[in-house]
């Protein structure tokens, strides 16, 4: 049995809709544009819910996005710093004091404090790929790593560079196949991120370009079901669906669908 929470104690109404979140093993943070984060943790018992306070205590509020990965709980487009990244201590989700460089004593484990110069408007996205961590704003996509393929990013060998200037919107993005998709940031349309071992690099796709018929309106949520349908869903801003069929390097099909009652 799932117990309750209250949750017009951390979201109002106004707020819900921007609702975005990540989840480690028995613990989900939960983040909206202008509010303090909510952690919920998963237990026999049922569910409990209480505002996650260690990210203020350190001046950091109201994130915009949050990611775990590699072993750290990230925060992006916190008030203040738009342009930055926040991760935790290593293993430690509590933790988020930073030393400035590695000569001032910080130790690989430390935690990480990353501002963009490249970046000129709010990160509005975070994701934790394999080896990546991927930021998204209206300037493109930019990639957190450490430094090269597999490296786990610490104090002692990270890097946070803008990869391309393809404006990213709002919904948060998704996966399927070790493909990342993220809708633009006029949310009409659809790219898919491949790493290409031919070339050494990302590329880019837009795989809407041909289904403008169905894709008629912003994107503003995108979810992969791991089921037996395999598809991907997209809510779009005038409250119609889409679904698209999609695998790497394959024909990509796009369906539309529609919400009884509005």
């Amino acid at each position: 049995t799932m117990k309750e929470f209250d949750k017009d104690t951390v979201f109002s109404d106004d707020v819900l809709s921007k609702i975005k979140y990540s989840q480690d093993n028995t613990t989900m943070i939960i983040v909206a544009e202008g509010v303090d984060p909510l952690k919920v943790e998963y237990s026999a018992g049922g569910l409990t819910a209480t505002p996650f306070e260690s990210l203020s205590g350190d001046g950091y509020t109201a994130p915009a996005s949050v990611a775990f990965f590699q072993n750290r709980l990230w925060f992006a487009g916190v008030d203040g710093f738009p342009t930055t990244v926040l991760g935790s201590k290593f293993g430690d989700y509590d933790e988020y004091k930073y030393s400035l460089t590695i000569a001032s004593g910080a130790q690989y484990d430390d935690a990480l404090n990353l501002k963009s110069n490249q970046l000129r408007s709010k990160i509005n996205s975070i994701v934790g790929g394999q080896n990546v961590l991927y930021c998204f704003s209206e300037d493109g996509l930019s990639f957190v790593d450490g430094g090269s393929n597999g490296t786990i990013a610490t104090n002692q060998s990270i890097e946070f560079n803008l990869k391309n200037r393809m404006p990213a919107g709002e919904a948060t993005p998704t996966f399927k196949d070790d493909v990342l998709l993220y809708a633009s940031a006029d949310g009409t349309k659809l790219y898919a991120v491949d790493y290409d071992v031919i070339v050494s690099r990302f590329l880019v796709d837009d795989v809407a370009k041909y289904a403008k018929d169905v894709v008629n309106s912003k994107i503003t949520e995108l979810h992969y079901v791991n089921n037996e349908s395999k598809l991907i869903y997209g809510l779009m801003e005038s409250y119609e669906m889409f679904a698209l069929l999609y695998a790497k390097g394959k024909y990509n099909g796009f369906f539309p669908m529609s919400i009884q009652n509005g």
